[in-house]
């Protein structure tokens, strides 16, 4: 998938602003030492939050619930990306 790369760059900015204030509000309170591991974590914990929200936001939004399962080229069915054979 293509997407535009300005809003990539814009929502990345913003997610970038987020973990940095969240790391001083924890280097405030902690007083220790952040090691890349720490940002990484804090990046991970605010995607996965971000990704969350935006998923239930796009879900909510759709006309028709997804299917859970779909018809494979084998003739079993489709569940959740693995195939479950007749």
């Amino acid at each position: 998938m293509n997407y535009n790369t300005e809003e990539v760059q814009r929502i990345a900015e913003a997610v970038a602003q987020l973990v940095r204030e969240g790391m001083r509000q924890a280097e405030g309170e902690e007083q220790a030492t952040q090691t890349l591991a720490d940002f990484e974590t804090s990046f991970r914990e605010v995607l996965q939050q971000v990704g969350a929200q935006a998923l239930g936001m796009f879900l909510s939004g759709l006309q028709r619930t997804p299917e859970s399962e779909i018809a494979c080229k084998c003739g079993g069915r489709l569940l959740i990306k693995e195939c479950v054979e007749r």
